[in-house]
């Protein structure tokens, strides 16, 4: 049995000011060339207004993802270096955040940090045991099944939700762009500051303070996938 990070996301939510204009386009590849990061535009979706919208993207290839929006950034490093961490790569996010023209000047409603993993290589009895660990109601050798569910955690007069999603996956997975045999299981953990709080009530000099308590989340959430 074996596990392989497959994604981690940091992203952060609010109203700001990135428009898919040139300008708006130059002043971010100034600030990120020396990166190595190549702007585009990318297609996303207005929550808001709930239609599909041009954003502007910052990439390194499909490993590593800047996704500038008017209500979020997201930040994304997909298949990341065994060596890498969570703490890793939420500590190179703050780098990248402190790196946005006059991004002291944001506030931001929401803050969240998603790991996913995948474990390979498992065998029948060890298969059946994450069978029975989330699906109480299944019958033996059930070969396909999902668990999802959401816990609350209050921490420092803020409360924070935590998805636990698990998946049981059998088919092709793109890794790098190209596809790969995959037979086993995906976990995926979203740690977030609660959605249904729409106050600005966060800078740039908060991020660490939030990240730190995503980052625990994190780790209880890797001791109950186990």
């Amino acid at each position: 049995m074996r596990n392989r990070m497959v994604k981690f996301q940091f992203s952060v939510f609010g109203t700001f000011p990135f428009s898919p204009t040139p300008e708006i386009m130059m002043e971010l590849m100034r600030a990120f060339l020396p990166d190595g990061l190549m702007p585009s535009l990318s297609q996303g979706f207005d929550m808001a207004k709930g239609v599909s919208t041009n954003r502007i993207s910052l990439a390194k290839g499909d490993a590593f993802q800047i996704f500038f929006a008017n209500d979020r950034i997201d930040i994304i490093e997909n298949f990341p270096a065994s060596d890498i961490s969570a703490a890793d790569f939420v500590k190179k996010s703050e780098d990248i955040l402190n790196k946005i023209p006059n991004i002291k000047d944001f506030k931001f409603i929401r803050i969240a940090l998603v790991t996913e993993f995948a474990r390979q290589d498992i065998s029948a009895a060890e298969m059946e045991g994450y069978v029975n660990k989330y699906l109480t109601a299944a019958k033996p050798g059930a070969i396909e099944w999902s668990a999802r569910w959401i816990e609350m955690t209050d921490s420092e007069s803020e409360t924070y939700t935590t998805i636990f999603d698990v998946m049981r996956l059998q088919g092709i997975m793109l890794v790098s762009g190209k596809p790969e045999a995959f037979d086993g299981i995906k976990y995926m953990s979203d740690m977030a500051t609660r959605a249904d709080n729409i106050v600005p009530r966060y800078s740039i000099s908060d991020i660490g303070k939030i990240a730190e308590q995503l980052l625990k989340l994190n780790a209880a959430a890797d001791a109950i996938y186990g």
